[in-house]
């Protein structure tokens, strides 16, 4: 009977907290990211093509709303006008979001930003390695408001 009765307030108190446990988990899934190659032609004195190569990014979203970017994503940036210019990046990351809006990404990324969302006040196209913060703004385009010690032109590597 003492084990019926402790049995039945423990289910009691599963029952009950389950719910609230549920709604609070977080989401996972696939970071959405272009499956069609694309072209970005203001940044550097030529045009180069960007081809997400294998995506297998996830995009885990907690109930306050941040959120948490891990796993792998490679990219191919290729000059057009000179095709044999191109390189295999991996910009996995991780990356996760702040109380304050912005985003912090600890890994190896990649940004293309025009001049006036550039933290140099010049078109940046580079690869990154190390802590970088970002921010998104009005349009929703992240842009850099700082960037790591470790900075690769794209333009100067691909010319």
């Amino acid at each position: 009977m003492k084990n019926s009765l402790l049995l039945a307030a423990m289910l009691t108190v599963f029952a009950v907290a389950a719910p609230v446990a549920t709604a609070d988990q977080p989401t996972k899934e696939p970071l959405p990211l272009p499956t069609e190659p694309f072209e970005v032609s203001d940044i550097c004195p030529f045009t180069i093509t960007v081809e997400v190569v294998a995506n297998k990014e996830a995009l885990t979203t907690f109930a306050n709303g941040r959120f948490l970017v891990t796993g792998q994503l490679f990219v191919r940036l290729t000059n057009v006008a000179k095709p044999e210019n191109s390189i295999l990046a991996s910009v996995s990351g991780p990356a996760h979001s702040n109380p304050d809006g912005t985003l912090t990404a600890t890994g190896n990324g990649v940004f293309f930003v025009s001049a006036g969302l550039s933290p140099t006040g010049e078109p940046l196209f580079a690869l990154t390695s190390g802590p970088t913060l970002s921010a998104f703004n009005e349009e929703g385009i992240l842009f850099p408001l700082s960037l790591p010690h470790h900075v690769v032109d794209v333009c100067e590597l691909l010319a």
